[in-house]
């Protein structure tokens, strides 16, 4: 298995994952649903053998922290069956040597991220699933720890390869699982889906696997990059990938072949 050694970065491509749907679950008229999903503690630490990025001292050093997932500037791209969505960035940056984090920041644009708010989280592997086409890893985003966690849930093809890549899954809460204030709050909102355990939460990714997904997020470019102002035609993908299907199937596309 690769790692990314923080002291020294080097960057690896990324494999495309394949996703399958189940049609009879899904029709084009349902809602994408992007639900905040939230335990009262964090679910992983580093007790969890696939957590990331963690304490990797090479020899020679002192201190150092390797990661699965690459650092850099990622673009959301929505699956374009969803008419309401729209892009986003990520960019992931180490915390530092001696203790190891990613910090997160989201922006709409890439030339906002160097001014936007950040938070610190990990990406977790957190199982594996057997799914059409073969084994299918589901990994989460976990961010913040006080007070608690949120998740976003994540997909790929098992690999071997520094991650510069995910499929990104739908968050439908489970029945029973949404708290919600109950008083006035006007505007505010209160509601979020509340898991609380490493079981509940792979049972959940398993389940979302039957939807499709709300888009992919891929690495494009070094944080230290200029990032020229967003224009309708937007940057040219670091991957050059072929334009996308009206239909969004190039998201359930395997190495260039036909959609499951």
């Amino acid at each position: 298995m690769r790692t990314l050694l923080i002291l020294l970065l080097f960057t690896f491509p990324a494999t495309a994952f394949a996703q399958g749907e189940d049609e009879a679950l899904w029709s084009s008229g349902d809602e994408f649903a992007g639900e905040l999903i939230h335990s009262d503690l964090p679910l992983y630490g580093f007790d969890w053998e696939e957590f990331w990025p963690r304490s990797s001292i090479p020899e020679g050093s002192i201190a150092g922290c390797a990661s699965r997932v690459n650092v850099g500037d990622w673009k959301f791209q929505p699956n374009p069956r969803n008419e309401y969505a729209g892009e986003w960035w990520w960019r992931l940056r180490n915390y530092g040597t001696f203790h190891c984090a990613a910090i997160i920041t989201d922006e709409y644009a890439r030339e906002d991220l160097s001014e936007g708010p950040s938070t610190t989280g990990f990406f977790a592997r957190i199982g594996i699933a057997a799914h059409e086409g073969g084994p299918i890893e589901l990994w989460v985003l976990q961010r913040g720890g006080r007070p608690g966690s949120d998740y976003i849930l994540l997909a790929r093809e098992p690999d071997e390869d520094i991650i510069e890549e995910f499929t990104v899954l739908q968050r439908r809460c489970p029945e029973g699982a949404i708290r919600v204030f109950e008083g006035n709050l006007d505007i505010v909102r209160t509601d979020y889906c509340a898991i609380n355990s490493r079981d509940a939460l792979l049972d959940h990714a398993i389940a979302m696997l039957t939807l499709p997904p709300l888009g992919t997020v891929i690495r494009q470019y070094n944080s230290d990059d200029h990032a020229q102002p967003t224009t309708d035609d937007d940057h040219v993908l670091m991957h050059n990938r072929k334009p996308v299907e009206s239909d969004g199937s190039f998201l359930l596309k395997k190495d260039g072949g036909e959609a499951k």
